[in-house]
Order: structure tokens, then C-alpha cells, then sequence
């Protein structure tokens, strides 16, 4: 299993297409084959701030995502809408139980 999780803080003044760009991404991502869970949550402790989570069966799959020309032409312009740097982590996991 492979996971992302990341921490965004769009700009006030582009937060609505910041939400569109991150339905995009979204869409895209869980049209792909290897992925169980791809998500923006909203932060409810930082204002115009998302939490990303993305659960992917490995890292090669994301990376056929992430690099693929659809997520390169969208990703630009997700990042020109930020207010500050992401917070991006990586995670190669293995599932040690579930309830």
C-alpha cells in the first residue's frame, strides 16, 4: 500500500477555483486503476486550508497517476493558487491489521 498525505493553504481570492482544481484532481485520480481512496478534506483549523489522502495499492501506480498528461497539465495550476508551500509526505505501508 502506498499513501500521500498532504497539507494545502489556497489564497483567499482563489478559493473557489482552488475547490474546482481539487475536484478535477480528484476525479482524475479515482478514475485510475490502483486507487481505494483519493480525498481533500476541508481543515477545519485553518481557514481556506484541505488535507489530502490518497491510498494507493503501490507506488508504481501513483506514479502512472502523477505523471500522467492529464495530472501534469492541472498540477501548475493547483500550486499558483496556493498561499504558501504544501506539505506533501509519502508513505510505502504495510496494513499491520484492521478492526
Amino acid at each position: 500500500m502506498y499513501l500521500t498525505v498532504g497539507h494545502f493553504k489556497f489564497n483567499a481570492n482563489n478559493i473557489k477555483r482552488a475547490e474546482e482544481v481539487m475536484q478535477d484532481i480528484v476525479n482524475l485520480g479515482r478514475a485510475e486503476e490502483g486507487i481505494h481512496q483519493y480525498t481533500f478534506y476541508a481543515n477545519p483549523d485553518i481557514e481556506h486550508g484541505y488535507f489530502l489522502f490518497e491510498e494507493w495499492e503501490s507506488k508504481a501506480m501513483h506514479d502512472v497517476h502523477f505523471e500522467s498528461a492529464a495530472m501534469q497539465a492541472i498540477v501548475p495550476e493547483f500550486f499558483e493558487l496556493l498561499a504558501e508551500p504544501p506539505k506533501v509526505s509519502y508513505f510505502d505501508a504495510t496494513l499491520e491489521s484492521q478492526l
